[in-house]
């Protein structure tokens, strides 16, 4: 019950009052999921060594817990950590091969490291995983642009825009970890007439 309650809570935003559900459900039973969970609305919260603390938690209760390595992964990723948040994402990858999150990451980091080859693998592996998820196929509409592949780059912005149109904000780019280079690339993608005119008319 408290779990449940927790999840409604923070989608809300309602931190105090999720954090307060959350903790009950520790307390009645301290699963791996729900020490994970916490980890999450703290890392939300950029609480990030609470995150921490709660991720390693639920890692030494459940060592295969894929969700923990991704979200221990992340917290890793947006303090900027690069060799830890590979290392978390490729554990949760080894426990899940359909770690979503993790696949996609490590997109975006070896982007950033110049490897963009790999990177457009990750992304074509994770929209397997899930073609109705809008930022993989952004980014690997934003490297094949890069590439010089214009024609197949606005098919794949065009899906992805019209999947979720927030990812034409920079800020929600930030927010989803996309480091300088990409977020770079993906503004000179945005900026093309066809593109522009797409945004326009989803506005």
């Amino acid at each position: 019950m408290y779990n449940e309650k927790w999840g409604a809570l923070k989608g809300l935003k309602r931190y105090a009052e999720a954090e307060i559900a959350i903790n009950e459900a520790i307390k009645l039973s301290p699963r791996a999921s729900f020490y994970n969970n916490r980890g999450v609305l703290y890392a939300e919260q950029k609480k990030f060594d609470l995150a921490l603390i709660d991720y390693n938690k639920a890692i030494a209760i459940n060592p295969n817990y894929a969700d923990a390595y991704a979200g221990r992964g992340v917290v890793y990723h947006q303090q900027g950590n690069y060799t830890a948040a590979m290392s978390d994402y490729n554990q949760a990858v080894s426990k899940d091969a359909n770690s979503l999150a993790a696949v996609n990451n490590i997109g975006l980091i070896k982007y950033e490291q110049g490897d963009i080859e790999t990177a457009i693998k990750q992304w074509q592996e994770s929209i397997k995983i899930n073609n109705q998820s809008a930022e993989p196929i952004l980014a690997l509409a934003v490297a094949l642009y890069r590439k010089g592949e214009q024609q197949q780059a606005y098919q794949l912005a065009e899906t992805a825009l019209k999947l979720d149109k927030n990812f034409a904000d920079v800020n929600f780019m930030k927010k989803n970890i996309w480091g300088n280079k990409i977020i770079s690339d993906a503004q000179k993608l945005l900026s093309t007439p066809q593109i522009k005119t797409l945004l326009s008319q989803l506005r």
